[in-house]
């Protein structure tokens, strides 16, 4: 069965047929009454019908054209309410032809209503969530803003970025430079609050218009939290360390003092054992303070100066100074390189002793394997130059994982604790992340991302 569009087309394609075969058939009828015929009453009444005829074709050609324009109108300026009649008239097709409108502005009606729901469910959606976000055309005008952000920056309303310069201008710097993608953690000072917040920007087109999104959570809470259990672990640790060289020296001391106070002469076995007494009391006091200038130096890293560096060029260098020794102890180092240099932007010095302790601590732990194997990987992803460093050692357990990184944490005999954190360190003020992934008696994968 034919659709309602082409049994529309065919209706009016054949009405314009008859009428042009009726002018055609009136012409040479006319022309048939003028040369053979001679009649003129004929001919009168054969051109009164043929004039006619060209009326109502052209009425039902500007009847259609003048619908046809009004719902194309209507189409341009998205009005979808106009109703055209279905009630028959003179012009046959009109019914049929309005069937059709009325069922088009009808589907772009159900569409828009569905597009105005789509679009009331993501504002409500995005009123809902907790993280701020706010967006700007290309003059920098609000766009949107939600609930989150307003209350953030405790304004209820901000028409455009040249206000976000009155709250806070660290923050109004922040988003002006940003770049695509990037994430920036910024210090902001509303109305006497501090405000610790992650910035994100990215853009979008719409409608060839460009539209810049900034997503900004306030993580002043999640930090402050997380600052007191990293002081609580920190003191939990200094606590035992300061514990196992103060108990024994006050406990020395004490021996000692009680010798002193009752012994009459002092003999030479008296003498000796005091002597052994003030040694252990030395040696504990400097392994403190060798802990203390631990401490010390690793508070006081140096900030970073950055330049450009060829990093493939810098760890070969530095697997060089251990090669004799990995070879020694029968290591076997792996390494995935690509093809081509990778320059990235890092201090120099900083990086290597960052690289340098992850080594040193990879051939720590497959030291006792017999068949140790240490594999460096270097490789770029769709935004950072990554860096992997994997052992196949005993690995580390699951409930030391979060307290590696923490000072003077370590898990070896001879071990000071500070390597680790020292990277973290470096790597945190090169905007990078340390991570570790390991896994009891497979090794451990650390991962640095530059």
């Amino acid at each position: 069965m034919p659709s309602s569009k082409t049994y529309i087309l065919d209706k009016f394609r054949t009405k314009i047929i008859i009428h042009i075969l009726i002018m055609v058939f009136l012409a040479l009828f006319g022309f048939y009454l003028t040369y053979i015929k001679a009649s003129v009453s004929g001919l009168l009444v054969t051109a009164l019908i043929f004039f006619y005829t060209v009326i109502t074709l052209f009425k039902l050609v500007n009847k259609t054209n003048r619908d046809l324009a009004h719902f194309l109108m209507s189409i341009r300026f998205d009005d979808f309410e106009t109703s055209f009649s279905r009630q028959s008239t003179s012009n046959g097709n009109d019914e049929n032809l309005h069937e059709v409108f009325n069922l088009i502005t009808g589907k772009f009606r159900d569409l828009r209503s569905q597009k105005e729901s789509q679009h009331q469910f993501l504002l409500s959606l995005v009123e809902q969530v907790e993280t701020g976000l706010i967006c700007f055309d290309d003059q920098w005008q609000t766009v949107m803003m939600n609930r989150a952000m307003k209350d953030m920056l405790r304004k209820s309303y901000v028409p455009s970025l040249k206000s976000i310069l009155k709250i806070d201008k660290g923050l109004h710097d922040t988003m002006l430079t940003l770049s695509p993608g990037d994430k920036k953690l910024l210090d902001v000072n509303v109305q006497n609050t501090r405000l610790q917040l992650a910035l994100l920007g990215s853009q979008i087109k719409m409608n060839d218009e460009l539209i810049r999104i900034f997503v900004i959570q306030n993580i002043s809470t999640e930090l402050d939290n997380q600052e007191i259990r990293s002081w609580q672990k920190l003191i939990r640790i200094l606590t035992h360390e300061i514990m196992n060289s103060v108990s024994p020296v006050v406990s020395l001391a004490s021996t000692t003092d009680d010798m002193l106070k009752q012994a009459k002469e002092l003999d030479k076995e008296t003498i000796s054992k005091m002597h052994k007494a003030i040694q252990a009391i030395k040696h504990r006091g400097e392994a403190l303070l060798s802990f203390t200038e631990r401490y010390r130096a690793l508070t006081r890293v140096p900030p970073p100066v950055m330049e450009n560096v060829d990093f493939i060029n810098l760890v070969d260098q530095i697997i060089v100074l251990y090669d004799a020794e990995m070879n020694s102890k029968n290591i076997e180092l792996l390494k995935k390189y690509p093809n081509h240099k990778l320059q990235i932007s890092a201090d120099p010095g900083l990086l290597e002793q960052t690289i340098i302790n992850l080594l040193k601590n990879a051939m720590e732990a497959v030291k006792d394997q017999d068949n140790g194997k240490i594999e460096i990987q270097i490789f770029r992803d769709s935004r950072n130059t990554i860096f992997q460093i994997a052992d196949n050692g005993n690995g580390i357990e699951e409930s030391m994982i979060d307290q590696i990184f923490i000072p003077f944490f370590t898990t070896k005999d001879q071990g000071s604790g500070i390597g680790l954190s020292l990277s973290r360190q470096i790597i945190l003020m090169h905007n990078g992340t340390i991570d570790v992934q390991s896994e009891v008696e497979k090794g451990s994968v650390f991962i640095i991302r530059l």
